[in-house]
């Protein structure tokens, strides 16, 4: 994993280059909408940058997942179309592996992921860091 310097421009760059078309895609899966998706990356950017260090990628997933997720909530409460929403569910779990699905978008706990995997929480924990970072290198 490479943690890009804030103070290096060149750095940042090419962990930028290396980086956003997974972040970027990852939140086109989630919202549907490639204007929304492009707002969602480049928040994830901002709040890696404003707290000084540049994450590497599962971890930068993990905060473009929540910005995406807090997006749809706000939306939903606005009145967004609940069959448009489960749409874009659907189209957000294909290759999706499970864990992943499970945590980010069905919003299981590890207890819960661990009981669905018949294994402990620690090993959830391991499971569903690995198939993120599987998920990532896509």
């Amino acid at each position: 994993m490479h943690v890009a310097r804030l103070d290096d421009r060149d750095d940042f760059v090419s962990w930028f280059e290396a980086t956003s078309p997974r972040i970027y895609g990852l939140a086109v899966h989630l919202m549907g909408d490639p204007g929304a998706a492009e707002e969602i990356t480049i928040a994830t950017y901002r709040e890696a940058q404003r707290r000084g260090t540049h994450d590497p990628t599962p971890q930068l997933m993990a905060l473009a997942h929540r910005r995406a997720v807090e997006r749809l909530r706000i939306n939903s409460a606005v009145g967004s179309s609940g069959r448009r929403r489960r749409r874009r569910q659907k189209t957000a779990t294909a290759g999706c592996p499970p864990a992943v699905r499970w945590a980010y978008l069905e919003g299981l706990t590890l207890n819960q992921i661990a009981v669905r995997m018949g294994c402990t929480r620690a090993q959830a924990a391991v499971e569903l860091s690995s198939q993120l970072r599987q998920f990532a290198d896509r």
